[in-house]
């Protein structure tokens, strides 16, 4: 967790110590020591055959001549849904709760020591975190050594910013049902607004509007989970019939608050004149949107096996890349999308079983928050995985944390459910 949420550290060691993948290896290789009932779990299992499907065979065979990019996407993206659902799979198997819960506590400390640092490295260069991302896309010496000296002061990069949108559901959780929980209301309201500026600093647009949108819903949300779905649907329709004059004036007052260099304001105006012009191409939300029946033409053209880099290799990758789900569809087909899916089903499934009923609905909001993310950004790196898998379950246990609430070393009281007797297929 360390070398993930915690760069002002990991970027500052020697690289055989600060290499994520090192230790990753390590906690897996020690998973047949330790605890080998972890693969015994059907979801693991599951993972571990679809990266000998997918990475072994069908990319050395079906899909030979898919480009550079999207072969080294899918192989970190195999690698850290491995690790991430190996984690929680050990705590549920051993039972050990209580540890699941320091190690949520301590990786939640290191998300707020490097939101400061994102504010501190956006004050020095507010551009930075969007610098990050495009490192790679950079030849020139001098450019890249500016760049990489932002990752020495401990900012969050993209998949940093990502992660941090799960959080905000489960925080207001915690401010509403503030007596399961040892931490004060202001300590938590305190924590949110970290985050939130942070996440303003890093300035990636798309992240901002989605949190924006999971705050509301968080703040509005009930434990009778068809009811706020309905309720849910009735907003975006509301909103959906208000004029589109009304939002371009809303943006115009909001975007006066952003300096007039920043990419915030620049990506406001672009909304402004994507409204104004309804759906121009001249815009970058415009171009991004018409990637959309690019990636569906090339999706229809081999529905099963994937069609787009597959049998055109030198099409440019910024093309789809972008566009997380279209762009599996486009490459993969649905014989590479729908695995993902099903992953992402039973692991929602086997956790809801853990949990009470309205924990569970926050729970839901920040995973599918991420997930409609990924209809208009690319979803990547170990932050937002290991967030998703790991931090978001392992954040329901952080109650056990508070003595009061703890009768002995490993047993909660009566109320609290899902710590043990659960008869799940993941603990299965």
């Amino acid at each position: 967790m360390l070398t993930t949420y915690l760069p002002i550290v990991y970027n500052n060691l020697p690289l055989n110590i600060g290499f994520h993948y090192y230790w990753a290896g390590l906690w897996l290789f020690s998973l047949f020591i330790l605890s080998i009932g972890v693969f015994e779990n059907k979801l693991f299992i599951t993972v571990i055959i679809y990266g000998i499907v997918f990475l072994l065979i069908l990319l050395n065979t079906v899909w030979v001549r898919i480009d550079i990019w999207n072969r080294g996407q899918i192989t970190r993206e195999f690698l850290q849904i491995l690790i991430g659902i190996s984690i929680i799979t050990y705590y549920r198997v051993e039972k050990d709760y209580i540890r699941l819960a320091k190690l949520t506590k301590i990786t939640l400390l290191f998300i707020f020591i490097t939101s400061i640092m994102s504010i501190a490295s956006s004050i020095i260069e507010p551009n930075y975190a969007r610098m990050l991302t495009g490192i790679d896309g950079l030849t020139f010496k001098g450019d890249i050594d500016y760049i990489q000296d932002f990752e020495k002061y401990g900012g969050g990069n993209y998949g940093f910013s990502t992660s941090i949108i799960c959080l905000f559901p489960i925080l207001i959780y915690y401010y509403r049902n503030n007596f399961v929980y040892f931490l004060k209301k202001k300590y938590i309201i305190f924590y949110l607004l970290i985050l939130f500026i942070s996440l303003v600093r890093m300035q990636i647009f798309a992240n901002i509007l989605i949190s924006v949108f999971v705050i509301i819903l968080s703040l509005i949300s009930s434990n009778n989970r068809i009811k706020y779905f309905v309720f849910t649907v009735l907003l975006i329709l509301f909103l959906l019939l208000i004029p589109y004059e009304f939002y371009i004036s809303l943006l115009l007052n909001i975007n006066s608050l952003f300096p007039s260099n920043s990419d915030i304001h620049f990506k406001i105006n672009d909304l402004i004149k994507y409204f104004t012009y309804i759906g121009s191409i001249d815009t970058s939300l415009g171009a991004r949107a018409a990637r959309y029946p690019q990636l569906l033409q090339s999706f229809t053209a081999s529905p099963i096996w994937g069609h787009y880099l597959s049998n055109q290799p030198d099409t440019n990758i910024a093309y789809g890349g972008h566009l997380y789900w279209m762009n599996k569809l486009a490459v993969y087909g649905l014989i590479g999308t729908l695995p993902i899916l099903f992953i992402i089903y039973r692991f929602l499934k086997n956790n809801l079983s853990y949990f009470n009923r309205e924990y569970s609905v926050y729970f839901l909001l920040s995973f599918l928050s991420i997930m409609a993310l990924g209809l208009m950004k690319a979803l990547s790196r170990n932050q937002m995985w290991y967030m998703l898998f790991v931090i978001l379950p392992g954040m329901y246990y952080l109650p056990l944390l508070n003595k009061k609430r703890v009768s002995s070393k490993n047993k909660p009281v009566s109320n609290f459910k899902g710590s043990i007797n659960s008869n799940s297929d993941e603990e299965k």
